[in-house]
């Protein structure tokens, strides 16, 4: 991948391939087919939304994870040491 650019549109193909795999796995009468058809419209969302971060120059694993705003951590500084992120107040 010789640019962001590239990165981008290679997640949004997979995000559409994704998509295509869950209607075809949907499709079938069979209940593995709509389990099947769950897990890639999850990689399909997590394809698009990562071609998004990867688009605004974020990466995800520099997002804050498992904190809500309601959480006094949330609002705190964090050291940017083992995978944390720093939240601004």
């Amino acid at each position: 991948m010789s640019s962001l650019n590239d990165l981008v549109n290679y997640r949004i193909a997979r995000a559409k391939e994704a998509l295509k795999e869950a209607q075809t796995l949907g499709d079938s009468a069979l209940w593995n087919g709509a389990i099947g058809a769950i897990n890639r419209l999850y990689y399909a969302c997590f394809y698009i939304a990562d071609a998004l971060l990867i688009s605004h120059k974020i990466s995800h694993k520099n997002t804050c994870r498992h904190k809500t705003p309601d959480e006094p951590a949330f609002w705190k500084k964090q050291d940017n040491t083992a995978g944390r992120t720093k939240v601004l107040q």
